[in-house]
């Protein structure tokens, strides 16, 4: 036979097979369930079930459940799932079922979805992805694919990029059962050390654990706070992640958090000793203090879960010979909320090293100035009044530390109403008076315009509207003049500050979440909301990941106590 008549022959069977596509009605998806079986027609057919499906559903507003929707699905679903564990040889097609189901995000896929799952590496993972994500979606929640999810994880070995996506997409399926049963399973993953999963994955489950309140998972989360890995971007840690998971469980992690503060947790000292001989392998000069660590750590959980109850176990390291442990108990302290009680614990702390202290004076001041600059930050987090005079004594010591300075400066303005101008006025004119030596009139005057507002700005309203401001400094002076007068019109400061949660900069953000920590005694569903969404859109980028740790302890804390913990 001659080329010509192959090409004719060829031609005329394409014609023919369009002829007979052409046959019935199109818009019937009954007409295209027929031609599922047949293996010419079978990719159109599942195309244009896609098509129907989707035109109905736009048509309904979305509505999985009006009737023209229903019926499509109520005539395709069974078909598609039969054509699915019909061909394991058509991959592309099983690929293009899976998506259509997930689509679809009903139960009666579930024997598709969960054949999905028995992927072969290198071969069909892109459909188990699918199938994992359609699970996700599906209501109610299918518990019984826990099992299949978790034996399906510990099939992936490999670190490419659709390796990570099955490992996204399984956790993400697991967490969405709302079934302690996939607890077990999180933790596994959580906790596993492999070279081919980075340790963005572990942090992941650690911060999906949370959401089960499950008191089994506070021990392995305790530990995972002081799990690291070294790697060659630096050094990865798991402590945010399990925190904001140990707040949203809330009461149960209390007593096992108090005993690590303690000294009661070996496991944790353990881990921890694991994790700095790591560091020093890399870098032979890094702190090697465990019990310090696991000092700081524990109590930083204490301040974050916020009961009244930590409070005690924490002060009583106000007192430790180590300045790095009083530090960190006055921040934890600082976390837990406002109260006249700690601020009469915490402030009397901050004492400054002079040049000559001796080794017994040592022990009672603090010699690092970034030790003093983060007391001063936990003071204003205090939001007490009382502050004002204290940071205006630091701020024009011109012996203090630079940056020391200007943070209680920061703090004077920041808590300050229009009856602190004269004090930020005479810190001004005490540095204009070191004439040559005066180092800090220039940032001093710059503030001052951010506590002048107060003149003009007394009311909750006026301060709502100043949160959306594109100067940062007013963003963040407006946060804690919310908090501070606030008083019945809590609800309205509360708004406002949900409402600018996206605020482009990141001093602003963690101001606004502070804010509203302190204003949100009942949780806040529509922060807990706002926050969800804001990871879903903004995670991987710079601002999300810089902000991260604050949003998710913030969003924990905040979610725990609308849940009575």
């Amino acid at each position: 036979m001659s080329h010509r008549h192959i090409v004719s022959s060829v031609l005329a069977l394409l014609v023919g097979v369009a002829a007979l596509a052409a046959c019935g009605d199109q818009n019937d998806p009954g007409y295209w369930v027929g031609k599922l079986d047949d293996a010419v027609y079978r990719r159109q057919a599942i195309e244009q079930i896609g098509r129907l499906y989707g035109n109905a559903l736009s048509k309904n507003g979305g509505n999985r459940q009006a009737a023209p929707v229903k019926a499509i699905a109520d005539t395709t679903i069974g078909p598609l799932v039969e054509t699915y564990r019909g061909h394991a040889e058509d991959n592309q097609n099983r690929i293009r079922i899976v998506q259509l189901l997930k689509d679809m995000r009903d139960p009666r896929a579930m024997p598709a979805l969960l054949a999905a799952l028995d992927f072969t590496p290198d071969i069909n993972e892109e459909g188990a992805a699918a199938a994992a994500e359609a699970i996700a979606l599906i209501q109610p929640p299918q518990v019984a694919a826990i099992p299949k999810l978790g034996e399906a994880y510990g099939r992936i070995n490999g670190a490419r990029g659709i390796d990570n996506r099955l490992r996204i997409s399984f956790i993400r399926a697991l967490a969405m059962m709302n079934d302690r049963a996939a607890v077990p399973h999180l933790v596994r993953i959580m906790e596993t050390e492999s070279e081919s999963q980075t340790y963005i994955i572990n942090f992941l489950a650690a911060s999906k654990i949370g959401e089960f309140r499950d008191p089994s998972s506070v021990a392995p989360l305790i530990l995972a706070m002081f799990r690291c890995r070294v790697e060659q971007n630096g050094i990865n840690k798991l402590d945010g992640a399990a925190v904001a998971s140990l707040v949203r469980i809330g009461r149960p992690a209390l007593q096992p958090l108090i005993d690590t503060l303690q000294g009661r947790n070996a496991e944790a000292l353990a881990t921890t000793r694991r994790c700095m001989e790591q560091v020093r392998r890399r870098i032979p000069d890094a702190p090697n203090e465990p019990e310090a660590e696991v000092t700081r750590l524990a109590g930083y959980a204490i301040g974050q879960l916020g009961f009244a109850e930590g409070i005690a176990p924490l002060r009583a390291f106000l007192a430790d010979p180590k300045p790095s442990t009083r530090l960190a108990a006055a921040v934890s302290l600082a976390s837990i909320g406002r109260s006249p009680e700690l601020f009469d614990a915490i402030s009397p702390i901050y004492v400054r090293c002079p040049a000559d202290a001796t080794e017994a004076q040592q022990a009672r001041c603090f010699a690092d100035e970034r030790m003093r600059g983060q007391l001063l930050v936990a003071l204003r987090r205090l939001n007490d009044a009382r502050a004002i005079p204290v940071f205006q004594r630091i701020a024009q010591d011109a012996d203090e530390d630079i940056q020391n300075r200007g943070l209680a400066f920061q703090g004077l303005v920041y808590l300050g109403g229009a009856d602190a101008l004269p004090l930020a006025q005479a810190a001004i004119a005490a540095e204009e008076r070191r004439g040559d030596d005066a180092i800090m009139t220039e940032s001093f005057r710059e503030l001052l315009p951010i506590l002048e507002l107060t003149r003009s700005c007394n009311t909750v309203a006026c301060w709502v509207g100043k949160l959306a401001d594109r100067d940062a400094k007013v963003v963040r002076k407006a946060a804690h003049m919310l908090v501070l007068t606030a008083g019945n019109e809590s609800a309205a400061a509360v708004t406002g500050l949900v409402a600018n949660l996206g605020h482009s900069n990141e001093e602003a953000r963690v101001e606004i979440l502070y804010a509203l920590d302190a204003l949100s005694p009942r949780g806040n569903a529509a922060a807990v909301a706002r926050i969800d969404e804001l990871e879903r859109t903004e995670e991987g980028r710079a601002i999300w990941e810089h902000t991260k740790p604050n949003m998710l302890q913030t969003r924990a804390r905040l979610a725990a106590r609308a849940g009575g913990s």
